[in-house]
Parts: C-alpha cells; structure tokens; sequence
C-alpha cells in the first residue's frame, strides 16, 4: 500500500513541477479555455475586412478604422454610430494614413498619429490637431516611411515612444517636442532576438502600460514577445519554441506571407498582458477558413512573462481589444469582401 502511496505522490509531485516549469518558460497549457462570441450587430452597414485595420476602446466607445470605410464611433451598449469622422487616405480627408494611441485624459477618447502629426480625438468624435509630432521630420527623410510607424504611446506631455526601422532592423525610439521643433532618437533595439539580418524579421506590435512604466513588444514572426522597463530602458525577451523567420522569403514575391504569424495585436493592462496569438502562416489560415475551423488565441500573462491563461476564441481575426475593468474581448472577425454585417464578436473574458 505504501508503495502504491508513494508512486502517487511521485506523479503527483512531478506534475506540479513539469507545471511550473512550463509556465516558467511562457509555454503552460494547463489552463487554455474555449469560450464563444456573441456577435455585435451596429445598425449600419459595413464593408469587408481588410489587412489595414485598426480598432481602439474607452468607455464603451468603439473607433474602428477598416479601408473603404469612414472612421467611426460606435457604442457597444447601444449598438449604434456615435461619430462619423468620414473617410481617409486621401488627402482631401481629415487623416490620411491614421492610427490610434490611448489617453490617460478623461475627457479623451484616444490620440490618433497621422503621418507623424498628433491630433486629439474627443469622444464625440471631434479631432483637434496639436504641434506635437511622434517622430522627427529627420526620422521620416532617413527613408524610415517605407515602415509605416502605427504604434506610437505619450510617455509624458512632451514626449513619444513609438516602434520603428533603424539601423539594428527596429527599434523602440523616442520623440521629445519643444515648441515647433522635435527631435527623434533609438531608444532600445529589438534585434536581440535573432541574428537575422534588415528591418523585416523584427516587425511586431508595441503597447505601453497603463503606468507608462513599462512596454510590451510582440513579434510577428517569432513566437516571443518583449517586457521593456522604460525607467531602466532594459528589455526582457520571453522566447517560446516555434517557427521563426526565414529569410530566403525575401527573395521572392509575396514570400513574406510564408512565414508563421505569431503576434499580430498587443494589449497591456494594469494586471496581464493581452496578445492575440495566430501561429500560422496566411496559407494555413486560409485553409482553415475556408473549412470553417475559425479560431484565434488571447493569451494572457503576468508582467513577470508568465503565461497564466490562454484563450480560444470561435472565430478569427487579427485584431482585438480588452475591457479589462467589465472583463470583455472584443474581436474583429475577418470577413469577407463583400459583407455588409459587422465584423465584431464580444467575449467574456474567463476567470
């Protein structure tokens, strides 16, 4: 009977230490749930998702950028347009090429960067556009545009951290403002992870805390994502098993696209560190589309890198946003071209 005893325990014992050493590593899978959307159906019409899309919530407000489409603000309560900022990328619009930053400022809904230039969006959908700019125009002429920069943060009233091309492939850069002028210098490279050469493998997304303390970068074509201390300007690199980027796609037309995706959208809370997890390359993707085996991953971490929770969503998409205080996640489903009905599905966000 003892010895039975002790060989339960043994397992017993070695499981918990297999699962701490897992979870040690970002790879724990103990704690992976399914949960199912509940489609959010805006009384008005919509176009297909595209690759250039972005979404940004506060408060209930929803800015939802998609091409072909105007910039609104919906209200997830009410299910209906609150603003409609009217159409972009041409250069009789308001924006041109926008993207969208969190404010700490109440009364903000978001800031929105538009080739560099940064503008105040209230929640009626008013923008006002300051002198600040998230990059230097000496940024911008060092043939940085072919990186189009679209995640940007407000370290302070004056200054701007944003994730960038450089010469180390890309790097997370900082942009302090005085009166009409602003000057850009590389902050913290990001090439640390891999010995591969140019700007392209390094691409990822790039999120600041609540606390404006600390950073998150996660990479699109590594399965590994990046906790930077801003006091320190240290960089923690959590790098998981999988596929990395292979160069020689380079070398051939649209060979980009062959590549794993692993990160394509970064969140950073007060607790947890959301990112949406795809883990595989657009070919894969499109198979399992097309076979209705639509899904996503959330994956949820503790600022230590640690992986506490990973989520699966029922449908797919690229891009997300977290309601952490209400505990909800709001997808963008990719849909195709020609639909009409809205690409948002609400989650509750599990325990």
């Amino acid at each position: 009977m003892n010895r039975y005893l002790f060989f339960f325990l043994f397992l017993l014992l070695n499981g918990i230490i297999w699962s701490c050493w897992a979870q040690d590593r970002g790879q724990c899978t103990a704690k992976e749930v399914s949960v199912k959307g509940k489609h959010l159906s805006f009384r008005t019409a919509f176009s297909g998702t595209t690759e250039d899309v972005s979404v940004f919530l506060k408060d209930g407000l929803l800015l939802y950028k998609n091409t072909k489409e105007p910039l609104r603000v919906f209200s997830i309560h009410q299910l209906n347009v609150v603003a409609d900022l009217g159409s972009w990328g041409e250069y009789s619009s308001l924006f041109f090429l926008p993207y969208f930053s969190q404010s700490s400022q109440d009364s903000l809904l978001c800031y929105v960067s538009d080739q560099g230039i940064v503008y105040r969006l209230a929640k009626d959908g008013e923008a006002v556009k300051t002198n600040q700019r998230i990059y230097s125009w000496g940024y911008e002429n060092g043939g940085n545009r072919v990186v189009l920069v679209h995640d940007f943060a407000q370290l302070n009233d004056s200054t701007w951290l944003f994730a960038g091309k450089s010469i180390n492939g890309f790097s997370i850069f900082k942009t302090v403002n005085s009166g009409k002028n602003a000057q850009t210098e590389e902050l913290i490279p990001l090439n640390a992870i891999s010995t591969n050469k140019g700007w392209e493998p390094f691409v990822g997304n790039f999120t600041l805390s609540p606390d404006k303390r600390r950073a998150i970068y996660a990479y699109q074509f590594f399965n590994a994502f990046a906790i930077i201390n801003l006091q320190e300007n240290t960089v923690n690199i959590i790098k998981k098993e999988g596929r990395e980027f292979n160069s020689n796609t380079l070398k051939v037309p649209d060979g980009i696209a062959l590549n794993t995706n692993h990160y394509s959208c970064c969140h950073a809370g007060e607790k947890y560190i959301y990112m949406l997890y795809i883990g595989r390359d657009y070919k894969q993707v499109n198979a399992d589309n097309a076979k209705k085996k639509t899904y996503v991953y959330i994956e949820r971490y503790d600022w230590n890198g640690v992986l506490i929770q990973r989520i699966r969503l029922d449908r797919f998409g690229k891009q997300f946003c977290i309601d952490e205080k209400n505990g909800k996640i709001i997808l963008v489903s990719k849909t195709a071209k020609t639909s009409k009905v809205s690409p948002f599905y609400i989650y509750d966000l599990p325990h």
